[in-house]
């Protein structure tokens, strides 16, 4: 994992996620993500986690809740938005809220990354924030 902040987007995993974002016609693509970091089995890669992270984000933001995002995943996020032209179920909204959860937890080899960075784990509560709102 290459990384250059504690953003959502900040990360080569999630930039390189969120170009797919524009050959998505449903939310199939950030359900994968969740699938992905729940089927972990205790355990969940740095990778995986920052894809999970980015999709979390696709739901803020299809919500009305998008975060302060730059660059071309931020582009890519608002023209999926734009062409979806609807919000997350409530289903999808509450797996996002979960896997943030896991990706926060124990088992998981971001919240060891960033383990002595408070600013990741303050812009994951942001997201959970905007996800409940």
């Amino acid at each position: 994992m290459a990384a250059w902040g504690t953003g959502s987007f900040e990360n080569d995993e999630a930039v390189d996620w969120a170009a797919e974002l524009e050959e998505a016609s449903d939310f199939s693509l950030i359900e994968e993500a969740f699938v992905a970091a729940e089927e972990g089995e205790g355990f969940i890669d740095a990778d995986t986690g920052c894809v999970a992270i980015a999709a979390a984000e696709v739901v803020a933001s299809s919500l009305g809740n998008p975060g302060d995002h730059e660059g071309e995943a931020a582009e890519s996020l608002e023209s999926f938005v734009e062409q979806i032209g609807q919000p997350a179920s409530d289903t999808i909204r509450e797996t996002a809220l979960r896997v943030l959860d896991l990706v926060m937890g124990e088992g998981s080899e971001l919240s060891e990354i960033w383990e002595v960075g408070a600013g990741w784990r303050a812009s994951i509560r942001d997201l959970q924030s905007r996800l409940q709102n």
